[in-house]
């Protein structure tokens, strides 16, 4: 659901159309609601295996196989000073061998599962979701709690950052925007996805 855009009491459809708008995808990230400009989003997708990459940076929580792409992902947790997300905790299911003498099939099923294990150690599963932006040419898939509307918002509603937000969030915040008993942060999806700017 959309959220409705105030029009002064006696305004007509001429007035409405001169107002400035824009709308962001929002999601929540621990706990806080956050935007980005829906002209960045490309997909909203459910992760459910991220490949791990070898010496990445913190906040780079692996990459993904995006329609033939490799996309990388961004833990928007890490960029925003927040805790990170539980390590996922892979559940192996033994065979016991049967009275009938089946040890050496229970013993080929566990050595199978094993391999098995082992070929997807660089394989992190999860349970999350992602908000895919384009950077340039690229595409980066920001991690995030859960997603939330897109709303609509008049630029005229926007507010400037406050200098009593935390210290990560001032650094890739582009505004504020005061919604009924919340605060909406519009996050820059350029800085949270360039590495220049986590240095």
């Amino acid at each position: 659901m959309n959220q409705e855009l105030t029009v002064p009491r006696g305004a007509d459809l001429a007035t409405l159309d001169e107002i400035d708008t824009e709308d962001f995808v929002t999601f929540r990230t621990g706990g806080q609601l956050f935007g980005v400009s829906i002209q960045k989003v490309r997909d909203i997708l459910n992760l459910d295996k991220i490949a791990f990459i070898p010496l990445a940076p913190r906040q780079v929580r692996g990459s993904i196989n995006l329609r033939g792409h490799i996309v990388t992902v961004i833990n928007v947790r890490i960029c925003l000073g927040m805790p990170d997300y539980e390590p996922a905790k892979k559940q192996v299911v033994e065979s016991e061998g049967e009275a009938d003498g089946n040890d050496a099939a229970a013993d080929a099923a566990a050595a199978d599962a094993a391999a098995d294990a082992a070929a997807d150690a660089d394989v992190v599963e999860i349970s999350h979701v992602g908000v895919t932006v384009e950077y340039g040419p690229e595409l980066y898939t920001l991690l995030v709690d859960e997603i939330g509307e897109v709303i609509t918002v008049a630029t005229r509603d926007k507010e400037a950052v406050p200098t009593t937000l935390e210290s990560l969030w001032t650094k890739f915040a582009r505004n504020v925007i005061q919604l009924d008993g919340e605060l909406l942060v519009i996050l820059d999806s350029d800085k949270l996805v360039d590495p220049g700017e986590h240095k």
